[in-house]
């Protein structure tokens, strides 16, 4: 059985992946100064059409983190084809605690769906690959 998990993102990212990560930053850098937020889960196009869950706690279960994610991913697919899978969070892009409860989750529910999974994790001044250690960081992101 094919598991419809890729090791993660390699250069050079499509145009369209690149551009729609870059816009999630900014998106998240233009909530303003406040550094809580709340986290959330997003499956579609970074920068397009999505669907968002927000993630005031996680539940504690990885098989119901599952069935959310694959709930998203049903209903983001009639929208977008195969849509990304990423989590906006606080922090800094490196390996964070939301970062472990969700991506195995993702997994799962890719894996069950039969899709390549594409997870990113989005904060104010970069999204990273947890996979493949692919990172875009900005000192003071700025729209061109």
């Amino acid at each position: 059985m094919s598991t419809g998990v890729s090791a993660g993102l390699t250069e050079p990212l499509p145009r369209w992946l690149r551009r729609g990560l870059r816009a999630s930053v900014f998106e998240l850098r233009d909530l303003g100064r406040s550094k809580a937020f709340p986290a959330l889960l997003s499956l579609g196009v970074p920068g397009g059409p999505r669907l968002v869950w927000s993630i005031p706690t996680a539940p504690t279960d990885t098989a119901l983190r599952a069935e959310l994610v694959a709930a998203l991913l049903l209903r983001a697919r009639a929208v977008t084809g195969t849509p990304v899978c990423w989590l906006t969070r606080s922090g800094h892009p490196s390996w964070h605690e939301l970062d472990a409860l969700w991506l195995p989750a993702a997994r799962m529910a890719y894996d069950e769906a039969g899709v390549p999974l594409i997870w990113v994790s989005v904060t104010r001044c970069a999204w990273w690959d947890p996979r493949s250690d692919l990172d875009r960081h900005w000192k003071r992101p700025r729209v061109r």
